[in-house]
């Protein structure tokens, strides 16, 4: 990829709602040829857009990182398809098959997904999260 085509990601990285004009005046790339390389991005590697969320500002307090050696690949599939609290999974290596983000509003909810878990998985570790230190900032340092 070349270094425009990055200097146009990192721009979108850090906010994807600015106006073309402000990218192009960062970039010093015309906003035609902007709005016609974000529209290839589009349909090859933007996935989607949207919202980074203060979870903890809508009261949801309690976010948990869940290491997990899966024995059942079925029920965890189900699991995954049911839970409202996993905000995402990862497969891994060494030692274990998944980690799971999951966050929470209340104590019983975390309690309940930790039960159901162990239904689909022979080992866990539970890590709590104090404080997100930084969060979704690969790629959008690039000026």
């Amino acid at each position: 990829m070349r270094k425009r085509d990055m200097l146009i990601i990192s721009n979108l990285r850090r906010n994807a709602r600015q106006p073309l004009i402000n990218i192009s005046r960062q970039t010093r790339i015309p906003v035609s040829t902007l709005y016609d390389k974000i529209k290839r991005f589009e349909s090859t590697i933007i996935k989607k857009y949207t919202a980074l969320v203060d979870f903890e500002k809508l009261g949801f307090n309690i976010r948990l990182l869940i290491l997990l050696k899966i024995k059942d690949e079925e029920k965890f599939k189900q699991f995954l398809f049911k839970s409202k609290n996993v905000n995402s999974a990862f497969r891994i290596s060494n030692g274990y098959d998944v980690i799971l983000d999951c966050i929470f509003k209340y104590i019983k909810e975390m309690n309940n997904t930790i039960d159901q878990i162990e239904e689909f998985s022979t080992d866990k570790k539970v890590f709590y999260v104090s404080k997100v230190e930084v969060r979704e900032k690969f790629l959008s340092k690039l000026l």
